[in-house]
């Protein structure tokens, strides 16, 4: 289950990509697509810092905007929007436009997929994360009862406008969560890419970087929409992620995590599996992995409880299959397949041998 050939090339893909807003490109897709009304969607953080930078745009717009954060990525939300969408006369020649981190631009996404059966959207990634990751691709969906992504759509954008500038407006801790996903590209599928940021303790990134690290996901996602397979090596370090930061989000006694910090430990964890499974995914090489991961991440710590729930939280991962656990796991720096069955019992091994359950 090996990747095909590697093509990088992102011409023609709708992804756009400056150091400064591109007001032109953006006013020229909304000139073109001859909508009657314009809607951006923001959260109070956007609305504050990032629209702004929009102001020189010249075509006639309304903002709407949710509240922030992954506890308000629910249907609830959506319905708000659909409300404000109807009270302020949308129809199913409008669009609506996402200026956002991955929370917004995945419920911006369902909601404009489904809004009268689909208007036009655009994707303004706003966070790091979500320039390499959620804004990408055409999935698109919200939470459902504590689990995450549950319900969504695959839908694609008009364009996605990649633009560094909003990177100013992050904090730190936001910068490391989604130079995780950056990594996660590097080890599933260049391994040019993985050793280029490795050393890299502050999670420093130019333009260009961000532009390979797209273009990894661009390259799968051109082969495989529907995630049916080549895809799924996307989710490499997200089964155990995902479970790590909905653990997390639920529980008033432990800290809320960024998405990419879960995901962080979650590639520890099925690193180490990878080692278990495949003779060729070495010792070495979960270390490697490790190693980069505790220069960057605060550890996280579960008990041996917390564990089993943890492992009942992957059982309605979207790729398991009657009732078994599936994983994507390395075979080496740069390779990844999918769809390998891993016992609870592994699972249970690997959090303890990686220093994860006290």
């Amino acid at each position: 289950m090996n990747q095909t050939a590697k093509p990088l090339n992102l011409r023609g893909s709708g992804i756009h990509f400056s150091e400064t807003f591109p007001s032109e490109v953006l006013e020229n897709t909304v000139r073109e697509g001859v909508f009657s009304k314009v809607f951006i969607l923001t959260d109070e953080n956007t609305r504050r810092w990032c629209l702004p930078l929009c102001s020189a745009l010249k075509f006639p717009y309304e903002v709407i905007e949710t509240p922030s954060g992954e506890a308000h990525k629910t249907l609830e939300t959506c319905g708000l929007v659909y409300r404000e969408l109807l009270n302020r006369g949308a129809d199913r020649s409008s669009a609506l436009i996402h200026l956002g981190g991955g929370v917004l631009t995945d419920l911006g996404g369902f909601v404009a997929s489904t809004f009268m059966r689909g208007i036009p959207f655009i994707n303004i990634p706003t966070t790091l994360l979500s320039m390499v990751d959620a804004s990408v691709g055409g999935k698109t969906g919200v939470d459902f009862l504590g689990y995450k992504n549950m319900i969504g759509v695959f839908s694609s954008p008009l364009m996605t406008l990649v633009c560094s500038e909003f990177l100013k407006t992050l904090p730190h801790a936001e910068l490391v969560s989604g130079f995780a996903e950056m990594l996660k590209h590097g080890l599933i599928y260049d391994a040019s890419i993985w050793n280029g940021l490795k050393a890299r303790s502050d999670a420093a990134v130019a333009l260009e970087d961000i532009a390979s690290s797209v273009g990894v996901k661009a390259a799968i996602v051109s082969q495989d929409f529907k995630e049916e397979g080549l895809r799924k090596t996307l989710n490499f370090g997200h089964t155990v992620g995902h479970a790590i930061e909905t653990l997390h989000l639920l529980s008033e006694a432990k800290k809320t995590l960024l998405h990419g910090e879960a995901v962080a430990w979650g590639m520890v964890v099925e690193a180490y599996v990878s080692y278990r499974c495949f003779a060729g995914f070495s010792e070495a090489g979960y270390r490697e992995v490790s190693a980069v991961v505790r220069s960057l991440y605060p550890r996280v710590v579960f008990s041996q409880e917390e564990v089993g729930t943890l492992i009942r939280m992957m059982g309605r991962d979207k790729k398991n299959r009657s009732g078994r656990l599936r994983f994507s796991l390395l075979e080496a720096i740069g390779r990844c397949t999918y769809d390998v069955e891993v016992s609870p019992q592994m699972l249970r091994e690997a959090f303890q041998k990686v220093g994860l359950c006290g």
